[in-house]
């Protein structure tokens, strides 16, 4: 448990950035059409409460099919359209504030090991670049943005492999932890 001193702060003691996240009652039902025309609901998620604190590392674990990565799927808004579509009934506070899973787009993301959206030939300092090229507003500056992806570098610990080829299917490169 951090102490008083230590609470606001992120990882390697860097002060926390982002919003506390608290999921109350999150349930999440795939409704899909059969072959005969019927209706069928299956649910995905049942009853689940976490809260996630900024600057602090959040892990979701659990056996496979327990609802990980439908979970991580709704809050970025990742919840695939083409199998059907999902009924959600769930309490989001961002900040204490009630919002909507759409609203968490731009707020909660995640990487996933084999994520196609990391490029193989960059290093992870131009990864971030990259991507807060097209994450963060228009009008923050070139040197803003860099600094920023700097910042989340550190608070990362990815600082010693900032400069390796991030890597993929045919090009030697960071392990899949590190992305």
């Amino acid at each position: 448990m951090p102490s008083t001193e230590e609470k606001g702060k992120g990882v390697a003691n860097t002060p926390a950035i982002g919003v506390d996240l608290d999921l109350v009652d999150i349930k999440v039902t795939l409704k899909k059409l059969d072959l005969k025309g019927q209706w069928n609901l299956r649910p995905i998620l049942r009853e689940v409460a976490t809260k996630f604190q900024a600057g602090e590392v959040n892990i979701v674990v659990g056996p496979s099919g327990s609802g990980m990565s439908s979970l991580l799927n709704l809050l970025s808004s990742r919840l695939p359209s083409s199998i059907g579509y999902f009924v959600k009934s769930s309490k989001l506070l961002v900040d204490g504030i009630i919002a909507q899973p759409e609203d968490l787009r731009g707020l909660c993301s995640y990487v996933t090991q084999d994520d196609n959206s990391l490029l193989p030939y960059l290093t992870v300092r131009e990864m971030f670049r990259f991507a807060t090229g097209l994450r963060l507003p228009k009008d923050m500056t070139w040197k803003a943005k860099r600094g920023r992806a700097e910042e989340v570098i550190r608070a990362m610990g990815l600082g010693y492999c900032a400069d390796n080829l991030i890597g993929g299917e045919f090009v030697k490169g960071i392990s899949g932890g590190e992305k």
